[in-house]
């Protein structure tokens, strides 16, 4: 474990371990994502690195973060899998940035097709696929 990754997670470098074993990943619904499915159990199961595999994390401060978890196999001289190697990256601000960049395109969607309507307290019956 590096100072890079005590940082990142907000831990005292002097941490006994980082906190994988006590943080929860949530989905792009926020939804729980159970242990079986975390990328590094995957990479224990399949013998095979996981690309890009992004979920929710609480910090310590109680602020929820994106990431970004790239874990791949170490094997050692004999060809068995000895460890996993981790590559973790906070990408809160790009998911952030997409979605103020999605909400304005939505917001330009409704405009456009059915005028302005408030935020959330709408109905679109002019939507094509509108049904009431």
């Amino acid at each position: 474990m590096n100072d890079r990754a005590f940082a990142l997670r907000q831990l005292p470098s002097d941490a006994p371990s980082l906190d994988a074993g006590v943080r929860e990943f949530s989905d792009e619904s926020g939804e729980p994502v159970p242990a079986a499915e975390w990328p590094c159990a995957r990479v224990y199961e399949t013998d095979r690195a996981v690309y890009d595999w992004i979920a929710q994390v609480e910090r310590p401060d109680g602020n929820q973060k994106w990431r970004s978890i790239d874990p791949a196999p170490i094997h050692s001289d004999h060809g068995t899998l000895d460890r996993v190697v981790i590559v973790e990256q906070d990408v809160t601000e790009i998911y952030e940035r997409l979605g103020i960049l999605f909400l304005k395109a939505f917001g330009e969607v409704l405009r456009e097709r059915c005028g302005w309507l408030g935020w959330f307290g709408w109905a679109c019956p002019r939507v094509p696929s509108y049904q009431k």
